[in-house]
C-alpha cells in the first residue's frame, strides 16, 4: 500500500498520528512541564539574588502584575482592539 492520506499534510504545529491515543495531550503537556520545572528551580536558586535593591523574585512579581493591569487598562479603554475598524461597504439596492 501507498502512503497514508495524511502523510505529507500535518501542519507544523500537530503532532502526526500515533499509535498512542492521547499522544496530542501529552505533547501538548511535556513543554509545561519543562517550563514549570525550570520556573522552580529558578526560584530556588536566585534567593538572593537582588535586582533595582529587591529580590529578583518581588521584581518579577511586580513586573507580571504591571503586565496583567496593562491588559485590562487596554481592554477597559478599546475592547475592539487598536486595529482601525473596517465598515463593510452596503450593497446597492
Amino acid at each position: 500500500g501507498g502512503p497514508s492520506p495524511r502523510c505529507g499534510s500535518t501542519p507544523p504545529y500537530e503532532s502526526p498520528p500515533s499509535s498512542f491515543p492521547n499522544r496530542r495531550s501529552v505533547n501538548a503537556t511535556q513543554p509545561k512541564i519543562a517550563v514549570m520545572l525550570m520556573l522552580g528551580f529558578s526560584i530556588f536558586r536566585s534567593e538572593h539574588e537582588t535586582v533595582a535593591g529587591m529580590s529578583s523574585f518581588a521584581f518579577g512579581m511586580i513586573l507580571m502584575a504591571a503586565g496583567v493591569v496593562a491588559y485590562g487598562l487596554n481592554h477597559a479603554l478599546k475592547p475592539g482592539g487598536w486595529a482601525p475598524g473596517t465598515e463593510k461597504a452596503q450593497p446597492a439596492a
